[in-house]
């Protein structure tokens, strides 16, 4: 390693000229976005998680996935380990706030992962271990339908997040597990219209479906 950083420097030559910053990946020697492209397509560099920013949902959904698969939204574990002094409990329950709880493995995460899969008539079970199998499985699907799963998906992550935020900021609790299936229903019936003519029947049934039990579940309760 010494003897090819010395030859590097040989082969330079100093002169009273400044310094300045050359761009090696194009002829101009300034950036482009079209070199950089170019050569991570030459390199065949692989995008982790390509696949996600395909899903129909807003872009500030996608973005918000990709935080969160890539572990860095901020939930109280991790703000704990940036030197947050508040209480690390999940605010639903007496366990420790983490990702992996508040979308895997929280009784309302489960719930709602229940009544996703019987929304979208899916017949594989959204048993999650971790918030990694949640993207796994998605793509296990086939491609005529998985689209629509990863919609289905989304939506529950995000309201889930949202209940969450809501409680962490307003004081706003949830009456019921119910309200997470609404606001997934309402957040799937919003994004209808990004998906393909084929597909957009299906996800407007499917929310309804969903809507419809949240309705019947908490009118029981209510009538109980």
């Amino acid at each position: 390693m010494w003897e090819e950083l010395r030859n590097m420097c040989s082969e330079t030559s100093l002169t009273d000229r400044k310094d300045w910053c050359k761009w090696l990946l194009g002829k101009s020697g300034v950036f482009s976005v079209k070199s950089m492209y170019h050569a991570l397509k030459i390199n065949q560099v692989k995008c982790p998680l390509k696949n996600l920013w395909f899903i129909k949902v807003l872009l500030k959904i996608k973005v918000f996935l990709w935080l969160l698969f890539k572990k860095s939204i901020l939930t109280r574990d991790v703000l704990k380990h940036r030197g947050w002094e508040g209480s690390d409990t999940f605010l639903f329950c007496s366990e420790k706030e983490s990702i992996g709880h508040l979308f895997v493995h929280c009784s309302m995460a489960k719930y709602g992962w229940s009544v996703a899969q019987c929304a979208l008539d899916i017949r594989t079970d959204f048993d999650f271990n971790s918030v990694s199998d949640i993207i796994n499985c998605v793509f296990r699907f086939p491609s005529s339908v998985r689209s629509l799963v990863a919609v289905g998906v989304a939506s529950v992550v995000w309201s889930l997040w949202k209940t969450r935020n809501a409680a962490c900021f307003n004081n706003f609790f949830p009456y019921d597990p119910t309200s997470v299936l609404a606001q997934s229903a309402l957040s799937m019936n919003w994004w209808a219209d990004l998906q393909i003519r084929g597909l957009r029947g299906l996800q407007h049934r499917g929310a309804r479906m969903q809507l419809r039990f949240s309705v019947k579940r908490r009118v029981g309760t209510d009538g109980a």
